[in-house]
């Protein structure tokens, strides 16, 4: 078994890979001896470089701590944050899904969703974000249209596209997501805590819209959005409202009964919800491109980006090739 196990020349880092190499390969990397691999973390390539098809686990202990995050806030944050997510991301693409344990002094947040004030410095912060990357979403998903096992992990900032012919089990696995179906097996974990235990709180972080428009034919535009908004818990003023109409190039239809709109403008009342309030962490949308104009599909898909840069994730179904620009983006393949 080949193990990569980062800030190897600290006092924790060189025992483990000590003990590790008893009975395993072991590559040992950090900036200093007695290190075998020599090298700065907070530098991508390199981080990207050390997981190879070959490294079967990585053990994960780099960061920059206490006094040094708070005196230098970029290479803190280049090393606890930046380097932990390309060392995440360099395990996505390797393919083989390698394990992951995140030894590190600042991974101690666990379920801990509040950052206080005691620790809002530098390092609390990149603490904080590092155990949000990990909190991975793991189900077996078993129904008409497919029958397999499904793992991927979410990080702040990326994008889960869900492909598949009709039939293969998009939605469904989406409605998992969100907690409205329950896997065959498995479960699914926010922030590594198993959403059944969460639900309200999970729910509030969650904005869901499916591939039915779910629109009610006698309340105009504007109260639609007012409605949606409510029973999400989102903090929106009729202001708001109008203004997501309007991004959605709804503004002169505010006042209509939805049963006047057009298929396309309908589908746009419901993805005005998308610009009406960004307090949602986790957009799980089904077919958000359906009936609508090319105007209109580079709206929607400029506010699914613009979620994402503010640390946002999203999980989305499509069946057109839509640029949505991310972090980084994990697709899913159900075939059919």
């Amino acid at each position: 078994m080949r193990i990569l196990v980062t800030g190897a020349a600290g006092y924790i880092g060189s025992a483990l890979a000590k003990a590790l190499a008893a009975a395993h390969e072991v590559l040992a990397t950090d900036q200093s001896a007695p290190a075998a691999i020599v090298g700065n973390l907070a530098y991508p390539p390199f981080a990207r470089s050390l997981v190879t098809p070959e490294v079967d686990a990585v053990f994960h202990l780099a960061a920059l701590v206490s006094g040094g995050a708070e005196q230098n806030f970029e290479l803190g944050t280049k090393v606890n944050l930046d380097a932990t997510r390309d060392l995440l991301e360099a395990c996505r693409l390797a393919g083989h899904g390698p394990k992951f344990i995140f030894a590190s002094s600042i991974a101690v947040y666990g379920g801990v969703h509040e950052v206080t004030e005691e620790t809002l410095g530098q390092l609390g912060i990149a603490a904080a974000a590092s155990d949000g990357l990990v909190g991975d979403i793991g189900i077996h998903l078993s129904d008409d249209g497919f029958t397999g096992e499904i793992g991927f992990t979410l990080a702040p900032g990326a994008l889960l596209r869900v492909t598949g012919a009709n039939g293969s089990g998009k939605t469904s696995l989406l409605r998992i997501i969100c907690g409205l179906a329950l896997p065959a097996h498995g479960e699914v974990r926010w922030q590594r805590q198993p959403i059944r235990k969460l639900r309200e709180e999970y729910h509030r972080q969650l904005l869901y819209i499916g591939h039915l428009p779910a629109v009610k034919d006698d309340l105009t535009a504007a109260e639609n959005v007012a409605v949606s908004c409510a029973l999400s818990g989102a903090r929106a003023d009729a202001g708001e409202h109008l203004a997501a109409l309007e991004r959605l190039g709804l503004s002169r239809c505010a006042d209509l009964p939805a049963r006047h709109l057009s298929q396309g403008q309908r589908r746009r009342v419901a993805l005005a919800r998308l610009a009406a309030s960004t307090d949602a962490t986790l957009w799980v949308l089904d077919e958000p491109f359906t009936a609508l104009d090319a105007a209109a599909v580079g709206l929607v898909a400029q506010l699914i980006a613009g979620h994402l840069a503010r640390g946002g994730i999203a999980a989305i179904t499509s069946h057109q090739e839509v640029t949505v620009s991310a972090i980084a983006t994990c697709v899913v393949d159900l075939g059919g």
